[in-house]
């Protein structure tokens, strides 16, 4: 790790910031949950597959020394 942050964004959001950042090359994945409705305790998960999420955007980018 060097000096430097790292930090995520959800929906244009803040959600943490690392007070390090990484010295190699990294990926990221994109993944879809599906959770059982809290509001009515009903544990059944139905509807068509395979599902599928929309990404409007996914931006990374890297700070040029200097």
């Amino acid at each position: 790790m060097s000096g430097g942050s790292t930090t995520a964004e959800f929906d244009s959001e803040h959600v943490k910031t690392l007070g390090q950042s990484p010295t190699y090359l990294m990926q990221l994945m994109l993944r879809l949950y599906e959770f059982p409705d809290k509001a009515t305790g009903d544990k059944t998960i139905t509807g068509a597959y395979p599902k599928e999420f929309v990404v409007d955007y996914v931006r990374g980018y890297q700070r040029v020394p200097g």
